[in-house]
């Protein structure tokens, strides 16, 4: 799905794309992607800059804290806006948000 299918769709089911907030974190996502997929396949998180570019936020609001880009992402190279996660191993990296790509859902409870 594109980033916005995706962050729709976990609307949808009462949370919002991932928001990663320590490396802790990161480890689970990186597991349940592993799990689902078989593969540490690129995923979408919930951060973008598509508003302003450079300000990276969560579609869940909260405030970021943690980030864990690969050396010299993100870097907008083709109008990218949407970020994934299990880059060049366990990196993040900056997309174009109509890539299709899998995705994790998170929900606060």
């Amino acid at each position: 799905m594109t980033m916005a299918d995706a962050e729709s769709t976990c609307i949808a089911l009462g949370g919002n794309l991932a928001s990663i907030h320590n490396y802790g974190e990161q480890s689970v996502i990186r597991q349940l992607i592993y799990n689902k997929c078989h593969s540490n396949a690129h995923a979408w998180i919930g951060m973008f800059d598509a508003i302003q570019e450079g300000k990276w936020m969560w579609t869940d609001g909260s405030k970021v804290v943690f980030t864990h880009w690969n050396h010299g992402e993100p870097n907008n190279y083709f109008n990218e806006h949407c970020a994934v996660i299990n880059w060049n191993g366990n990196y993040w990296n900056d997309l174009s948000c109509q890539d299709r790509k899998p995705f994790v859902c998170a929900k606060k409870v």
